[in-house]
C-alpha cells in the first residue's frame, strides 16, 4: 500500500457504498471512467443535490475503485451485500491513509482485546 499523506479533508467524504456499486457495475458492463464522468455530468447517476456535489463523489468513488485491481469487479457483481460492503471499505482503507490509520490504530486493538465497543 502506498502511503499519502494525511488529509483532513476527507472527513467531508461519506462511504458512498451505493454510488460504488453503481459505479463497479458500470464498469463491469465496459462502461470506461470517461463514459461513467460523462453520465454523471449528464444525468446526474449518483442523485447529488448539486453539480458539485455529482463531481466530488465520482471523484472520491472512482479514486477508491482504481485503489483495487479491477479483476474483483465480477467478484464484486456476484457477491452478496455485506461483501460488497466489505470491498468498499477496503477501497475505503485503501485510498484514505487518516482512516487506514485510524481502522489500524483504534479498531484493530479494540478486536484483539475482544471488544465490540470503540470509544
Amino acid at each position: 500500500m502506498e502511503r499519502k499523506p494525511y488529509s483532513a479533508g476527507a472527513v467531508k467524504f461519506s462511504f458512498w457504498f451505493t454510488e460504488f456499486r453503481k459505479t463497479v457495475q458500470l464498469l463491469s458492463e465496459g462502461k470506461t471512467y470517461a463514459d461513467i464522468k460523462k453520465r454523471n455530468e449528464e444525468k446526474n447517476i449518483y442523485s447529488a443535490a448539486t453539480k458539485a456535489r455529482a463531481r466530488q463523489i465520482y471523484s472520491t468513488v472512482t479514486a477508491r475503485i482504481k485503489s483495487l485491481d479491477e479483476s474483483f469487479y465480477p467478484i464484486f457483481m456476484s457477491s452478496d451485500l455485506s461483501a460488497q460492503k466489505l470491498f468498499a471499505l477496503t477501497a475505503s482503507l485503501l485510498h484514505d491513509t487518516l482512516f487506514f490509520d485510524f481502522v489500524y490504530e483504534l479498531v484493530r486493538e479494540k478486536m484483539i482485546l475482544g471488544s465490540d465497543v470503540v470509544s
